[in-house]
């Protein structure tokens, strides 16, 4: 998916019993940080192609980060649509997102991405 071309709006999202809205800008990071892992997942793959097992993985790897990408950035949300739900597989990618950002991409996390951090912790 080409995020380019995406109209980002705020994105309310359910996480366990509560709502966390997050900004367009936050919504661009963390969609931008998604697009980065998978490229570096599959530089990886690159690296690491003759041990076995390491193709699957990075299959599964990259169709969950896909899906969380599109429910992240699916042009079509309102914030009159229900909260996007992050179930406990979306609260485990958002988790490496956010160190990743911080980790590995040597960025700094918003206000907004911190208290995501900080209510995925808690799950």
């Amino acid at each position: 998916m080409n995020i380019a071309s995406v109209d980002t709006r705020p994105l309310a999202l359910q996480v366990a019993d509560g709502e966390l809205m997050l900004v367009a800008s936050d919504v661009n990071v963390l969609l931008d940080a998604i697009e980065r892992l998978a490229e570096g997942m599959r530089e990886s793959f690159l690296h690491h192609h003759h041990q076995p097992g390491v193709l699957e993985a990075l299959q599964t790897r990259s169709a969950e980060l896909e899906s969380l990408l599109y429910a992240l950035a699916t042009p079509a949300r309102s914030l009159a649509d229900p909260p996007l739900e992050i179930t406990s597989v979306r609260a485990r990618l958002l988790r490496e997102v956010l160190a990743d950002i911080t980790g590995y991409q040597r960025g700094e996390l918003t206000p907004g991405l911190r208290e995501l951090r900080r209510v995925l912790s808690g799950l």
